[in-house]
């Protein structure tokens, strides 16, 4: 399990009403980049525990005295009552009939924290899991080391909003929209858009650009006769194209945030796409001294080879696969079936073709 990806549904990103506070998110994020699978299917505990200088570890929180336990111990009395997560949907009645609703959810169903032991227990709640796992093409993954380095509630918010939109490139948001989300829409100090860009927007951009994978610049539109009144603000949001391994299963195979998002946030079979990491995992390990430099684009060949052969699911690549509980949506025959092909050939086929134009 990746403990450094954390993944969200966009419309729970786009469309929340509730920021929580600074060190709830930052926990949440903790646990969810900790004690969640994002992507494999059949491996989540629902149930776990661990110790508050485990949770510490995870926010990668040096000290260790009694003001810090404190502000940990103090907070997750309370987690389970205040930590919840709120937001709109389109949803559709029995008649046909669309219309708005507002969602809330709490991230678990039991949290128990013992004080004389300094022991948390805790058990996700099932119906928030599909909103926190790569379950469809519409959701957003990013580093929690990036996310911990951002020092307000506002600057999280705001980094989540421009990772989700980082696929289209940009995004426009009224200034009084963008205020509510940020939680700034009740607070008087930044009722104008001049105390609101001073003390908020710049701040929360120069964090993120500064320490996290994205850039973000912004543009802004002015409405009135005067010239001068602030209406919308353009955002433009860039990768900073830095290649990494996303996968600690596969640590040889680099992507950058594009290439990955490709790969994994799209209509594409994710367990095939795994299949041709592992196989490109198990290549470049035999041979360490190959030219490939495009990663992407040999597990996009190995993956056009494949995807139209009924059996390729046949194929095991991992030795780990054999020693996971089968699925319950996993055809039980499978591995019964004769494939009516020369599968090794096909691999063959697809790991040396044109193996020189990915030379780049």
């Amino acid at each position: 399990m990746n403990n450094d990806l954390i993944t969200k549904s966009n419309e729970i990103i786009q469309n929340k009403t509730s920021n929580g506070t600074y060190l709830q998110n930052q926990v949440v994020a903790a646990l969810l980049a900790n004690r969640m699978s994002n992507f494999v299917e059949d491996e989540i505990d629902m149930k776990f525990s661990l110790t508050r200088n485990e949770l510490l570890e995870m926010l990668k929180r040096k000290g260790r005295g009694g003001r810090e336990y404190k502000t940990i111990g103090d907070e997750l009395s309370k987690f389970n009552q205040t930590c919840i997560l709120t937001w709109n949907e389109k949803y559709e009645r029995e008649n046909g009939e669309f219309t708005q609703r507002t969602m809330s959810m709490p991230f678990f169903k039991n949290l128990a924290y013992y004080a004389d032991t300094q022991e948390i227990e805790a058990e996700w709640n099932t119906e928030i899991i599909p909103y926190l796992r790569a379950l469809s093409s519409c959701y957003t993954s990013y580093s929690l080391a990036d996310y911990l380095k951002l020092n307000s509630s506002h600057a999280q918010v705001l980094y989540e909003l421009m990772k989700s939109y980082l696929g289209q490139g940009y995004i426009t948001y009224d200034v009084d929209v963008l205020r509510e989300k940020l939680g700034c829409s009740t607070q008087k100090t930044y009722q104008t858009f001049k105390r609101f860009n001073e003390f908020i927007l710049s701040k929360d951009i120069k964090e993120i650009n500064e320490n996290t994978d994205i850039n973000v610049a912004i543009t802004k539109r002015i409405k009135g006769k005067d010239g001068k009144t602030i209406q919308s603000l353009l955002f433009e949001i860039k990768s900073k194209e830095i290649k990494k391994a996303w996968l600690p299963e596969y640590p040889t195979v680099l992507l950058t945030e594009k290439e990955y998002d490709k790969l994994f946030h799209h209509e594409l079979n994710v367990p095939l796409v795994k299949q041709c990491m592992y196989r490109l995992h198990s290549f470049l390990t035999a041979n360490p001294t190959t030219t490939i430099k495009n990663h992407y684009r040999k597990i996009m060949e190995y993956y056009n080879a494949w995807k139209d052969e009924p059996a390729w699911e046949q194929t095991t690549f991992s030795s780990n696969r054999d020693k996971r509980p089968k699925s319950s949506v996993r055809k039980s025959n499978v591995s019964d079936i004769e494939p009516s092909f020369d599968i090794n050939e096909i691999q063959q086929r697809a790991m040396y073709k044109d193996n020189y134009d990915d030379i780049i």
